[in-house]
């Protein structure tokens, strides 16, 4: 009897293998509201013999504690930053219920990696509690875990927990392993977002606040000069001001590009010093006096390099920097593989006249930093209208659309959000590429949507072919009259 019942438990595992190997190709449903199972003891998270957690576990503790988050904070430490470079991971993308996922791949040896995280963030301080361990071993490996939010905001739907859908959490994580190498994906609810906490893998707690002299330095005008308020820029319009490592220069060789066909604000700043200079792509007419960007924004996937500052502009990316350094031109990346380490761009001003832009990059080599204000001729530049940026009256309405569909997408989702300006209009009928924006109150807005959608491509694992899902929003300034 005891044989048969042992065969018996092998088979409903057996059974299971081919709905764990789809999971890898493809999103889990979103679960509405279901149950939730009791908390999972901290001992219990990490599966199998010789499992190693990354940094100290006391030590993360005292150190989340000194990081605590509100009860109403609704931020999730991103993965990317976290593992600081150690695996390979996909753009942020959304689902029609607006569960936000990133997925990630490496070696399974670096599995260690991502249990880590999961125990980082469940330590103490971050509003996350353990609910669910699954764990399967049939020489691959299938691992799974749900975390509960226990904050006071409204996180949305739960999402399904992948591999065992009798549980659901605020965020999911799940692997899968074949062979030597390693996929998965973290999935948080709707009403929770990613950020960069400053976590990272070694266990330590990185400063996540911008860098340079005058990052915070208020803007004033002075005889038709910008200057910030700790006197250390003062520029003309069609000019830059650079420090390298505490050294000044000035030129004039200062550009501004309106290219509405292919929806990019184009930007060059060179000749301050030998071939160095800057190259910047921002979406056509969508930014704002005061708007800030980190790496998170103007840095491009770890597994994308561009080439030169003479085909920079080719590239259809928005929200994009390019520095030529020392000799080599390097694109700001997402997560740190080249020798520039960091960046900040903060709009000090954007108006009819000027878009005056202050930059500060770092590097791992001389000049370690370099910190730019530009004042650019927003007047001179050829401008054509595009429809991303739109004006209508109090009470009236019209139509936006969304205008980089791909034709091959094998599915897509649009997710329309005023992400601010809210009081001041509503949108409707946002299922679609389109959406219909009513002005209601006086005042300037700005409206986004994100379009998630997924291709053939190939498995990095394997090598055959499956579906790669991919997400790029546009922005849009809605000012009402």
């Amino acid at each position: 009897m005891k044989k048969l019942l042992c065969w018996m438990l092998l088979a409903c595992l057996l059974a299971t293998v081919p709905a764990c190997a789809e999971a890898l190709d493809e999103l889990p449903a979103v679960a509405e509201s279901v149950d939730v199972a009791g908390e999972i003891p901290a001992d219990e998270l990490l599966d199998g013999e010789g499992a190693e957690v990354v940094g100290d576990a006391d030590e993360g503790a005292e150190e989340a504690e000194a990081n605590d988050l509100s009860t109403s904070s609704t931020l999730v430490q991103d993965f990317c930053e976290y593992a600081d470079g150690a695996l390979s991971f996909g753009t942020l993308g959304k689902d029609s219920k607006g569960v936000t996922y990133r997925s990630f791949s490496g070696k399974k040896s670096q599995m260690s990696l991502v249990k880590g995280y999961v125990n980082r963030l469940t330590a103490g301080g971050y509003n996350l509690v353990l609910n669910h361990t699954f764990n399967q071993e049939y020489g691959d490996t299938f691992w799974s875990v749900s975390l509960n939010y226990t904050g006071t905001a409204n996180t949305g739907n739960r999402v399904e927990q992948v591999y065992d859908n009798n549980y659901s959490g605020d965020m999911v994580v799940y692997i899968a392993t074949s062979g030597s190498g390693m996929k998965g994906y973290v999935y948080v609810a709707s009403g929770l977002q990613f950020a960069d906490l400053g976590l990272r893998s070694d266990g330590s707690i990185v400063s996540t606040q911008p860098a340079g002299a005058s990052w915070n330095s208020a803007l004033k005008v002075k005889k038709g000069k910008y200057c910030t308020a700790d006197g250390r820029f003062k520029v003309k319009p069609g000019q830059a001001v650079v420090y390298r490592d505490g050294v000044k220069y000035t030129t004039k060789q200062v550009s501004m590009e309106r290219d509405a066909k292919g929806g990019h604000d184009k930007f060059r700043i060179y000749n301050f010093y030998r071939n160095e200079g800057f190259a910047l792509q921002l979406p056509y007419n969508s930014i704002l006096t005061g708007d800030t960007f980190t790496r998170r924004q103007i840095g491009v996937g770890s597994d994308w390099a561009g080439s030169n500052m003479e085909t920079f502009f080719a590239y259809t990316m928005n929200y994009i920097l390019g520095v030529c350094h020392a000799g080599e031109f390097h694109m700001l990346q997402q997560v740190p593989g080249n020798g520039f380490k960091d960046a900040y761009l903060r709009v000090m001003r954007w108006d009819k006249k000027v878009a005056v832009l202050y930059i500060c990059a770092e590097f791992d080599t001389a000049p370690y930093t370099v910190e730019c204000m530009a004042v650019f001729k927003r007047s001179k530049a050829k401008s054509t209208p595009d429809g991303t940026s739109v004006s209508l009256k109090k009470g009236k309405s019209r139509k936006l659309t969304f205008g980089g569909r791909e034709f091959d997408a094998l599915s897509e989702v649009y997710n329309w959000e005023v992400v601010s300006g809210g009081k001041r209009v509503k949108l409707s009928g946002t299922k679609g590429q389109t959406c219909t924006v009513k002005g209601r109150a006086k005042g300037t807005a700005r409206v986004r949507v994100t379009y998630n959608y997924s291709v053939y491509g190939r498995d990095v694992l394997t090598g055959n072919r499956n579906y790669e899902f991919k997400s790029k929003s546009q922005d849009f300034i809605v000012r009402v009259k």
